[in-house]
């Protein structure tokens, strides 16, 4: 197997050592926090494998958006109710969660090349699968396939970045996942269209397919960096990462804030449609602003927590996030959940991030299986909660259903709070000896 190289460069500092206006306070220059990728002086391959697992990304929302955008088409065309929706749901997140487990452990002692390479190729696979579907067997079939493709890159793309970029993890993982909002606009804007145009559901996941290749293909040629022995990777252990509580406040922040995200994304085109009677266009315009807005907070939050610590600005956007999605629910007005759907979107920016660097900050650096089970949690309540969603709509209706986002953001403050007492009560007690 090819190797990288051992050592990562840092950013270039600036010549005056910081003091220099265009100088962020560690003597980074500011423009290297907009372009991580780019402006950095690294080896070659760092830029790479950084710009694919962006791509990687882009690719990998479109997963989730096209069946968002087409769910209405889906489901006259084959018959699938609301509670079969949420179970759809549900049964993806099972499927993800599992195979993100796997690969951050497989990853810890195998590597990452191959898993990356046969995960995006597993995501080839199965949306061809659900493009050529001629029902619901054939659809859950190529969900199952794609879902074991997602659960490898979330497990492992995260990771990637932090051993590309050791010394700016919460910038540049907040830039990683920035193109994963970026992709659901492209791809919910896309396929709203298509759809409007009366072409067939059935299409818009099969023009995913040969990008997915050529990015398993980048993924191989890469060259990765080489693990250092006797790094924390091998001595967090899955026994001493269940044992940390901040790990367990983490992972239920976590699988909230993923399950009011997944909420506003699967049902949110559904709600626009009929609540408000809109077109199939108007619902993926509603969800690509509310990706648009995650898109613009991630870029932003990549320089921000280099002036704010990344738990403050969090907790800020738990009240933020918590308002907008109240107004969805309580304010009958198509503009005015539009504006919900946008604020929403810059609130949950930093939440699926944010809690992955705190993990590496709270818990420690350099373990893909402890990012695994963080993001497991994220997935797991991506589709639990939209399933709750979907059970609750059959008898309350869409619009009191979704009443679960602002709940489950209100409980999420409260675990984020904790957390950052407990820092606070460890500053206090001084250094440990």
């Amino acid at each position: 197997m090819r190797k990288g190289p051992a050592r990562l460069d840092a950013a270039a500092p600036c010549p005056s050592g910081g003091r220099d206006p265009l100088c962020l306070p560690d003597g980074v220059p500011i423009w290297a926090a907009w372009g991580p990728m780019i402006q950095e002086t690294r080896h070659p391959t760092i830029q790479w494998l950084t710009v694919t697992a962006c791509a990687a990304f882009f690719l990998y929302a479109s997963t989730p958006t096209l069946f968002s955008v087409c769910l209405r088409a889906i489901a006259a065309d084959l018959g699938i109710s609301y509670g079969v929706q949420g179970s759809i749901v549900l049964a993806r997140a099972a499927v993800m969660g599992v195979a993100t487990l796997g690969a951050g452990y497989l990853a810890d002692h195998l590597g990452k090349r191959c898993l990356l390479t046969a995960a995006m190729l597993s995501v080839a696979g199965g949306m061809f699968w659900m493009g050529r579907s001629g029902g619901l067997a054939g659809l859950l079939g190529g969900i199952a396939v794609t879902s074991v493709g997602l659960g490898g890159l979330e497990a492992l793309n995260g990771a990637l970045i932090c051993d590309l970029h050791p010394r700016a993890v919460a910038s540049r993982v907040n830039f990683l996942y920035a193109f994963y909002p970026c992709g659901v606009v492209a791809s919910a804007l896309a396929a709203g269209t298509a759809l409007d145009a009366d072409v067939s559901w059935r299409l818009p996941f099969l023009t995913t397919v040969a990008p997915c290749v050529v990015i398993a293909a980048m993924y191989w040629v890469g060259g990765y960096p080489e693990a250092q022995p006797g790094t924390v990777a091998g001595r967090l252990t899955i026994s001493r990462i269940i044992a940390s509580g901040t790990f367990w406040l983490l992972v239920s922040a976590m699988l909230l804030a993923a399950g009011a995200m997944g909420c506003l994304v699967y049902w949110g085109p559904s709600f626009i449609q009929e609540a408000y009677g809109a077109s199939a266009k108007a619902g993926s315009a509603g969800l690509a602003l509310y990706m648009a807005a995650v898109a613009a907070g991630r870029f932003g939050m990549a320089t921000a927590t280099r002036f704010v610590p990344l738990l403050r600005l969090m907790l800020a956007m738990v009240v933020v996030g918590f308002i907008s999605t109240l107004s969805v629910v309580l304010v009958d007005s198509l503009w005015a959940t539009m504006a919900a759907l946008l604020l929403s979107g810059v609130a949950f920016s930093c939440f699926w991030p944010g809690v992955l660097a705190l993990g590496v900050s709270r818990i420690g650096p350099g373990s893909t299986t402890l990012l695994a089970m963080l993001s497991t949690a994220g997935i797991v309540g991506f589709g639990l909660l939209p399933y709750g969603v979907g059970q609750l709509a059959g008898a309350w209706g869409l619009r009191l259903a979704l009443g679960v986002c602002p709940a489950a953001i209100a409980v999420m403050g409260v675990l984020l709070a904790v957390v950052s007492l407990r820092d606070s009560a460890r500053a206090s007690a001084g250094p440990k000896t």
